[in-house]
């Protein structure tokens, strides 16, 4: 698990708690599996760009404040 993944897991799962959602209704939201969420939240996983940009427009929060390096130039 590196630091950025445990931050971003950790962001996720903030995020989700402030939303109210289950892993199994957000994984719905995102199209993906809640063990793959919980991955995730837990920093065992990397999360892919296609998944940021989900997870942004379902949170309403800039997909750059998910993962900052999935966006650099």
């Amino acid at each position: 698990m590196s630091l950025l993944d445990a931050r971003i897991g950790h962001i996720i799962k903030l995020e989700r708690q402030k939303k109210r959602l289950t892993l199994d209704a957000l994984g719905k939201l995102v199209g993906c599996d809640h063990s793959t969420l919980s991955s995730y939240e837990a920093g065992r996983r990397r999360l892919p760009a296609v998944r940021v940009d989900a997870l942004a427009e379902v949170f309403g929060i800039p997909a750059k404040l998910i993962d900052p390096e999935a966006y650099e130039d």
